[in-house]
């Protein structure tokens, strides 16, 4: 491993693996309700800024953050069938990462998307700048819980909170709206039936970006934005129905190519 990935679930000899990239002010931990699984790996990517690695300073640039992401698991997809999994923002993560990962033929055998629309929604115009100017307001409306060391009345935590906020929110400015380019891989997209940043109807929109309209999957559970808060076990059997239906990485045929740095 290295310091861009943390073990939740550490199984090398599983069949499949399941990697979790964070949602804006995320971190690793925030998988940690998947930490006593069997049968399947889990990781989570930790970029700077965040948990363990809040020393370093957040990378504000996406394709930085994209390129060193896919570096840093590239060699874990190629072994056997691995999905991406994102929350949020986390899923516009997980699918520039895994467009990256198949640029060099070593993407994933399965894209997980949760609570986001497909980049050819119009959400990519607005929300971002949203969470730039009032953070707390919008991670609030999206119906986060308690902002950290709120409780404790911690101002020092909440303000390195807000400021992880801003960053990752300077990483989807500007992206605005793209056409659908489909990928090689399957996706399997999850969505609460209240979620108001990305609610069923606009999850269905990522099948445009799947190998196929056999190649995409739609889970919806009740609940809001973070409805995976309360269905997380859920959420792990639903993908793992999924990703063992994959026979074999989609990559298997084909030679890797190098990542570049």
């Amino acid at each position: 491993m290295n310091d861009w990935i943390v073990p939740i679930a550490p199984d090398p000899d599983a069949p499949v693996c399941v990697i979790g990239l964070p949602h804006p002010g995320g971190g690793p931990n925030f998988y940690a309700p998947w930490a006593d699984v069997s049968g399947v790996e889990i990781l989570a990517v930790q970029p700077p800024g965040r948990e363990a690695r809040t020393a370093e300073l957040p990378i504000t640039d996406l394709p930085r953050l994209v390129r060193q992401t896919a570096n840093a698991i590239a060699g874990i997809c190629e072994r056997r069938p691995t999905a991406l999994f994102g929350h949020s923002g986390g899923g516009r993560y997980a699918y520039e990462v895994c467009r990256a990962l198949e640029r060099a033929n070593r993407g994933p055998a399965l894209l997980c998307p949760s609570g986001i629309s497909a980049p050819d929604h119009s959400y990519w115009t607005t929300t971002a700048e949203q969470l730039l100017t009032d953070p707390v307001t919008a991670y609030l409306m999206l119906g986060g819980e308690a902002l950290p060391g709120q409780i404790e009345q911690d101002q020092a935590t909440v303000d390195s909170f807000i400021s992880l906020i801003r960053a990752d929110a300077h990483l989807y400015t500007g992206l605005g709206i793209q056409p659908p380019v489909p990928l090689r891989c399957a996706i399997a997209a999850f969505a609460g039936e209240d979620d108001a940043i990305a609610d069923p109807e606009d999850m269905a929109g990522w099948q445009k970006w799947a190998a196929g309209p056999e190649a995409f999957t739609l889970h919806r559970y009740p609940g809001d934005h973070f409805y995976i808060r309360h269905r997380f076990q859920e959420v792990l059997d639903d993908l793992l129905t999924d990703l063992k239906g994959i026979a074999s990485p989609v990559t298997s045929t084909v030679h890797p190519t190098a990542l570049s740095h």
